[in-house]
């Protein structure tokens, strides 16, 4: 004969079960709120830190446009400004232009441009390991190469002119340092181009 439980023993053992069941849901929402906590940390600080990186390599490839047009003007002036033994008139000009225009010597330019260009690297290299979508990732790799063939290219450029062809210089810039520029340009704008419309996804997927 089965053994009849008391009122005492029954609410017993319905407490157990509703305690049962409070701490599954418990532990349920504790898993739900780190998944959570998680979720809003890659949203929130690897997409700032995304976006920050964009920024910072953009503004190095600014500056290291800048440098070599910088670079490539104060050659031009030294090429013109040739200072010999019957020029008195050159080498009073000279020294009036070095008030603005800084005639660096190969070496110091050379080290200029590659702290800039290290920089930019340094940054792509970190970028690489957050940036998301093919074409994001293709258009970084794009700039990460370019910025590599330009260093290059600028010290090819510093070797030419600092033997007095100019000539070849200015080719070298024309044919070669110019289109690559536009091209590390195209993919800067399209890897941030790429990264504005995960954000956008992102933003909406969340509401």
């Amino acid at each position: 004969m089965r053994k009849r439980l008391t009122i005492g023993q029954k609410l017993s053992v319905s407490f157990g079960v509703v305690l049962g069941l409070t701490g599954l849901l418990t532990y349920a929402s504790v898993d739900m709120a780190r998944g959570l906590g998680k979720f809003l940390d890659t949203e929130i600080n690897e997409r700032a830190k995304t976006f920050d990186l964009i920024a910072s390599i953009g503004l190095n490839l600014r500056e290291m446009k800048e440098f070599s047009r910088s670079t490539q003007f104060a050659y031009s002036v030294s090429k013109v400004l040739s200072v010999n033994s019957s020029h008195t008139h050159n080498a009073q000009t000279m020294g009036e232009c070095s008030v603005c225009h800084a005639f660096s010597s190969v070496g110091d330019s050379q080290q200029g441009f590659a702290k800039i260009a290290q920089s930019a690297s340094a940054s792509a290299n970190q970028l690489s390991q957050l940036v998301q979508g093919v074409e994001a990732r293709a258009a970084l790799g794009t700039i990460r190469s370019g910025i590599q063939e330009w260093q290059a290219t600028f010290q090819q450029y510093l070797d030419l002119v600092s033997k007095g062809d100019f000539a070849s210089g200015h080719g070298l810039v024309q044919n070669s340092m110019a289109p690559l520029m536009e091209k590390i340009d195209a993919a800067a704008n399209q890897l941030e181009a790429e990264q504005a419309k995960l954000r956008v996804s992102s933003q909406a997927s969340a509401a």
